[in-house]
């Protein structure tokens, strides 16, 4: 009796977390989402007009993926040693499309990102050319966030779980 009762919570368990919509993808296109580009100009008035009209504003599709991030835990396939490796590194991936990384107080590069909709991939291009880019296919909610390498730049078998912070990480 109890060897079903395990079996049933372990099925209801895996069935409910799927919460992923399916869609017809006979018409689906790929989309890819960055963050709006920096208005230098500074035009408060646009955005206390819209505040004063009343008009609803929507999350963006980057909402969840925006701020700072602290590389929590890896898993990388024949490298045991990995978590040493990522402690006190951090991203930040900004509202604009950039994105600045490091280890501890300091900074060790920075790029763009795209966000691509439809298959849930971050891509980080370096402006530094000696950097390689990367991708990882993302899952977030909250304030975690996993990244599984992919095969376009070689990181399959390497897996991240970021955490959200508020600011770089101090080495104690």
């Amino acid at each position: 009796m109890k060897k079903y009762t395990l079996i049933l919570a372990l099925l209801t368990l895996c069935f409910s977390c799927q919460n992923e919509p399916k869609e017809d993808n006979s018409n689906a296109s790929t989309s890819t989402t960055t963050a709006a580009p920096a208005d230098n100009n500074n035009n408060s008035n646009a955005a206390s007009a819209t505040k004063e009209e009343g008009s609803h504003i929507t999350a963006s599709a980057l909402s969840p993926y925006i701020g700072f991030w602290e590389y929590a835990a890896t898993v990388v396939i024949r490298d045991p040693e990995a978590y040493g490796k990522i402690k006190g590194s951090w991203i930040e991936l900004k509202n604009d499309g950039t994105y600045e990384r490091g280890r501890w107080q300091e900074k060790t590069g920075d790029g763009e990102w795209k966000f691509d909709e439809a298959t849930t991939n971050i891509t980080l291009y370096p402006h530094d050319p000696a950097q390689a880019g990367e991708e990882w296919k993302t899952k977030a909610n909250g304030d975690i966030m996993i990244w599984v390498g992919t095969k376009r730049y070689q990181k399959t078998g390497t897996q991240i779980k970021l955490s959200r912070i508020t600011e770089r990480p101090k080495k104690s």
